[in-house]
């Protein structure tokens, strides 16, 4: 058995070593912000001492300047200005001397000839006059030799416009004592006897320089001998230093006489800090004392407080666990009684536990009532108000974790919108945030209670199943949501038409994790938009295969773009009343440089849900003008072209500017082009594409409307389009003759779209039969294999040779003049 130690015993090591640790922390932190302090000031004052130097250096280089030039021009009354100057200065030089505070003075002119010299000019003096020659401007320097003195020369203009230059040298003794006064500090120049300083020159090493007092200078030295041999002068430049000498503490700081620290003399500024750094050390040893102080005083109270604390932990201790076995009654009998005088956290807590057992019941309830508030917060979706992917995935869970003892199975619809985003990318997300409501409220409505229905992300819904019998009853509730989205949805004053592509998965394994059954019905989705959407399709594993292909698919399509593998096939559509050539649709072909040609029902749908959808719709209008241009020239007539158009490529807003530049480039008239646009196309966003149609047709383009009848199309809105032709659907088409509802449906849609005023144009007319009986329906054109299969590009000059003469195409002339003989 492990050995038994008290709480409040651990609790008082605990806080004896926090108290430690943090006394410990608090001294050091203290300590140090007194260092800092201390190195603040002393970085403080040397800053203050560098800065009042160069103003005292500036003040008495600006005073002899101005001094020099004002007896200049004193002297500028006499006609001869530069003799009245030599006289001056060989009259009053001593009186100048003593006024001036300078020790020497010379006047040269402009052949460097001395006029006037108090002595002979030393080496710096005639380099300080060469460098205002060659400057024409005021230069100084300091100068120790081994004295240290001002030298200033200045270039003088006399009245005759003669040039002389005027140099003098002022003693520092002036600087200096400004500088003393408003630091304090005592001062002497020094230098480390050496031509070039390095900065690792030792601070021993430096020499006191005049003019200095001899007291002074034997303080100086002393101050220097006593740093430390380690001390090096770049130190004292950047930082400065403290020097320990004869009980005392100085501040030692070095500052570059002519501003540049790679100078040989420097200001030696020396400053007794010994009270500042007793008191610094006085404040160290109280805080050191008032630490330790606290920290027995307050281990004595907390051993104390901790001993009577431990026996009242223990009786409350033995009377909890009666809480974990709801056993409220007892536990309220048993309370212990609380503190006379004073209260602590233990009365609290004891309080605290009466409240619990008083409440516990009812907590229980709120608890049960706060997680479904929770729920709702975290698994609800705040545009739609369905269950969200968090709620989804916690009820799959469930319903797969009691699938084996359920009847039944679980059952998954996975929904995605068909053409959403254009509606997000044209209209906006506020109207797309609408139309998402508006779908979760037909959602509900066409699913049974006992199903739910969870927005997924996006425009993606699921609905789960968590019993049903058999996919015939996932089938049966997709279709139900399908007959649910058909209406138009009304948000403010656009009409959209929406659809969906279901995809159904269901399971009776438990094992089967969420994920693999949101796949699972994720790629039977994709299948069912691969089918054009608005379908449902029930997952198999053959469609694991599909999805990779279209995958695959849609890696490849940049590079068929890029390398020119798509072209077009054209297929002749024929006036069936004269057998003249109206034109030809325009079809998309893909031939892969390694599998040969790709069937359009394999690549069209992957590209209609792809970014590439755009470029290659405009890389086919740029192709058709180029093919109209070339049959023109071949002398085969001004020939007609119908292109395909995606929804996505004609609401493009750069679609007209497009066409216009076309038309501007090649011998192309807007009649020759045809633009054929789906039902479901015009569905997506009627205001707009009625707008863009609009805009084209002012330009001279006609419009068809393709697989009529397979689609949302109305009356309604036909009758609002600037349409010329609308195709029959080949599937009608094709099942006429075997199909009397297909034959109906045929010949009402003739009917009514010529009373429209518009032209019919059947497509996949393969037997004489279906264009005989197109014929007696009075269908205007025709197109299909019964007249010529679709015509590559490369081979369409030859073909026009051979089947066009006189506007006729041979093939449907053949056919009329068999049908005359029959």
């Amino acid at each position: 058995m492990k050995p038994f130690v008290s709480l409040p015993f651990k609790l008082l090591a605990l806080l004896i070593v926090m108290l430690l640790i943090t006394g410990i922390l608090i001294t050091r932190i203290w300590l140090v912000k007194i260092d800092d302090d201390f190195e603040w000031q002393q970085l403080q004052k040397r800053q203050l001492a560098i800065q009042q130097y160069s103003l005292l250096h500036q003040i008495v280089r600006n005073r002899i300047e101005t001094s020099l030039e004002s007896y200049v021009q004193l002297k500028a009354d006499d006609s001869n200005h530069l003799q009245s100057i030599i006289k001056g200065l060989n009259n009053e030089f001593e009186f100048l001397q003593l006024q001036w505070n300078m020790s020497e003075l010379w006047l040269l002119n402009e052949d460097f000839l001395p006029l006037f010299e108090s002595t002979d000019a030393s080496d710096e003096a005639i380099q300080t006059i060469e460098k205002t020659i060659e400057l024409q401007a005021p230069v100084s320097k300091i100068v120790c030799n081994p004295a240290c003195n001002l030298l200033l020369s200045l270039p003088v203009l006399t009245n005759d416009g003669e040039v002389a230059y005027l140099a003098v040298s002022h003693s520092m003794l002036e600087i200096l004592a400004f500088l003393n006064q408003s630091t304090g500090a005592d001062l002497a120049i020094v230098s480390p006897n050496k031509e070039r300083l390095s900065g690792r020159e030792r601070v021993t090493e430096l020499v006191v320089l005049p003019p200095i007092s001899p007291t002074l200078r034997m303080k100086m030295e002393s101050v220097i001998a006593a740093a430390e041999s380690e001390l090096m002068v770049g130190n004292l430049l950047t930082s400065g230093a403290n020097i320990e000498m004869q009980d005392k503490s100085y501040l030692v700081n070095l500052v570059p006489l002519n501003g540049n620290h790679n100078a040989n003399n420097f200001i030696f500024l020396v400053e007794d800090i010994s009270s500042f750094v007793a008191n610094y050390k006085r404040i160290q040893t109280i805080a050191l004392i008032v630490a330790l102080s606290l920290f027995f005083v307050l281990s004595a109270l907390m051993l104390v407080v901790t001993f009577r604390v431990r026996v009242r932990m223990l009786k409350l201790a033995n009377n909890l666990p009666l809480l974990a076995e709801h056993d409220y009654k007892t536990f309220r009998e048993n309370k212990p009684k609380l503190s006379r005088w004073l209260e602590d956290e233990l009365d609290y807590l004891n309080r605290s536990a009466d409240k619990l057992s008083d409440e516990l019941e009812l907590l229980d309830k709120e608890i049960e009532q706060r997680t479904r508030e929770l729920e709702n917060i975290a698994m609800y979706d705040l545009i739609t108000g369905l269950p969200n992917r968090n709620m989804l995935d916690f009820q799959l869970r469930k319903a797969l974790f009691s699938i084996d003892s359920e009847p039944g199975q679980v059952g998954l619809l996975f929904l995605d919108l068909d053409d959403f985003k254009k509606v997000n990318d044209s209209q906006g997300h506020s109207i797309g945030d609408s139309l998402l409501l508006e779908v979760s409220k037909r959602l509900k409505k066409a699913i049974r209670s006992t199903d739910i229905a969870c927005r997924f992300g996006g425009d993606e819904f699921v609905v789960m199943v968590p019993q049903c019998d058999g996919v015939e009853e996932l089938k049966l509730l997709g279709e139900q949501i399908l007959i649910g989205l058909r209406d138009p949805i009304q948000i403010s004053e656009s009409r959209f038409y929406m659809s969906t592509s279901i995809g159904i998965a269901m399971t009776r394994d438990s094992d089967c994790s969420t994920e693999d059954l949101i796949r699972q019905a994720d790629v039977a989705m994709y299948d069912a938009k691969d089918k054009g959407g608005s379908c449902y399709r029930v997952f198999d594993d053959d469609m694991f295969e599909r999805v990779a292909k279209k995958v695959m698919l849609e890696s490849e399509v940049r590079e068929a773009l890029r390398d020119e593998h798509f072209f077009f096939a054209l297929q002749p559509q024929i006036d069936i009343n004269n057998n003249k050539l109206i034109g030809f649709e325009a079809l998309l072909r893909w031939k892969h440089p390694t599998r040969g040609m790709i069937a359009p029902d394999d690549f069209i749908p992957v590209l209609e849900n792809s970014e590439h959808m755009i470029v290659l719709g405009y890389w086919g209008l740029k192709r058709s003008f180029e093919i109209l241009q070339n049959i023109a020239l071949s002398g085969f007539g001004r020939q007609k072209i119908a292109v395909n158009m995606s929804a996505s490529q004609f609401l493009d807003p750069e679609l007209v500017p497009f066409l216009m530049d076309l038309f501007s480039q090649y011998t192309v008239s807007p009649s020759q082009l045809e633009l054929e646009l789906t039902e479901r196309s015009l569905v997506v966003d009627f205001e707009k594409t009625l707008s863009v149609m609009m805009q084209i047709r002012e330009l001279g383009v006609s419009f068809s409307i393709d697989d009529f009848g397979t689609g949302y199309s109305s009356l309604s809105y036909l009758k609002k389009m600037p349409v010329d032709i609308i195709k029959i659907d080949r599937s009608f088409v094709s099942g006429m003759m075997d199909n009397k509802a297909d034959m109906q449906i045929v010949e009402s849609t003739i009917g009514m779209v010529r009373s429209l005023g518009m032209q019919v144009i059947a497509e996949g007319v393969e037997t004489r039969a279906q264009l005989y009986q197109l014929h007696g329906y009075d269908c205007d054109m025709a197109q299909g294999y019964l007249f010529s299969k679709p015509i590559s590009e490369d081979e369409i000059m030859q073909a026009l040779g051979k089947y066009w003469k006189h506007g006729v195409w041979e093939s449907a002339k053949q056919l009329q003049q068999a049908a005359n003989q029959a």
